[in-house]
């Protein structure tokens, strides 16, 4: 399950190669695809959205971590 915010829509999946010892490039290769096998060509809207702030230095508060724990207690 996928929970939190509708991602960027940056789906690709990118390889860089290098041309000689000056050159190099990154090339879009490919798209991105879950476990089912089902590809995603547009940004990825999650199973449970949850909309809120990030609080990545004090997680116990984080929205979307408090969201992922409650799921997770009813799904045991």
């Amino acid at each position: 399950v996928l929970i939190g915010e509708k991602t960027a829509g940056y789906v690709t999946i990118n390889d860089g190669f290098v041309i000689n010892d000056s050159i190099s490039m990154n090339l879009s290769i490919g798209y991105n695809a879950d476990r089912n096998g089902k590809v995603y060509t547009k940004a990825i809207t999650p199973d449970i959205v949850v909309k809120g702030l990030d609080n990545f230095t004090d997680l116990q508060d984080d929205t979307k971590i408090k969201e992922a724990l409650k799921w997770l207690n009813q799904h045991k």
